[in-house]
């Protein structure tokens, strides 16, 4: 009881094996060693990646059958997030303050003598499936975009700069008209049931560039490794929400 109440009982990292006080074994299971702490935090990542993974296969072979598929081994599982926000209506408060943070946005982008044509980023000749991926998550990334939606310079520039007659109250009026008018709750404010409301020339680098590991590694299985079957699953903490088997 001595030993335990003073922090020296006869704990040990998981990792190196070396002795840890309470403390650290209750907070973190390793010694303050960075390397001891980053092969923990992998460990279990790995771990509750393999979790899911299992779960989704189970979703996929339930799954194949009322498909008519009779080798759902021979689809790749693809886990993705998952958004499971409701749909709610866009109110008024969340409409004033992204128009209130785009007209001054707008306005400091004119201001600027020079603006900047970038081109759009992010990929233009996407395959279909992710896109399909990203329909079957329903955006779990865009929940971050708020009421500022990462609007910012670049993206008014390039509307500008694709729209040369547009003047001011054109920009804000273009954007203020693409609020859809049901979003999901406390996501991005052009996150709609649909998608994203606004056209891809008028989203931000931001919107165009963020993928998933999930897309991330559905691009590699087809680019690199030549796959073409796969199923789709979008994952929680819990299982598998939902999934489809597709063929690209």
């Amino acid at each position: 009881m001595i030993r335990q109440s003073i922090g020296i009982r006869d704990n040990r990292c998981l990792i190196c094996n070396t002795p840890i006080l309470w403390r650290e074994a209750i907070s973190r299971k390793t010694c303050s060693d960075w390397k001891c702490i980053t092969t923990y935090r992998k460990m279990q990542l790995d771990r509750r990646y393999r979790r899911r993974l299992a779960r989704a296969t189970k979703l996929r072979n339930a799954s194949a059958p009322t498909l008519g598929v009779h080798a759902p081994e021979s689809y790749r599982v693809i886990i993705t997030p998952v958004n499971e926000r409701t749909i709610v209506p866009l109110s008024g408060k969340r409409r004033y303050r992204f128009v209130k943070r785009l007209i001054r946005l707008v306005k400091s982008t004119l201001q600027d003598a020079q603006l900047d044509p970038r081109s759009l980023e992010g990929n233009q000749q996407s395959l279909p499936i992710l896109g399909t991926a990203c329909a079957n998550c329903e955006g779990k990334c865009c929940v971050r975009g708020g009421t500022g939606a990462h609007l910012d310079s670049d993206a008014i520039s390039r509307f500008a700069n694709i729209h040369p007659d547009a003047e001011f109250r054109d920009i804000v009026e273009a954007y203020h008209r693409s609020l859809p008018f049901t979003v999901y709750r406390d996501s991005c404010v052009f996150h709609s049931a649909d998608g994203c409301s606004l056209p891809r020339y008028m989203r931000s680098a931001t919107c165009l560039n963020t993928v998933c590991g999930g897309v991330v590694e559905l691009r590699q299985r087809i680019e690199l490794d030549g796959e073409s079957r796969f199923f789709l699953a979008a994952v929680n903490k819990n299982g598998a929400v939902r999934g489809k088997l597709e063929d690209c």
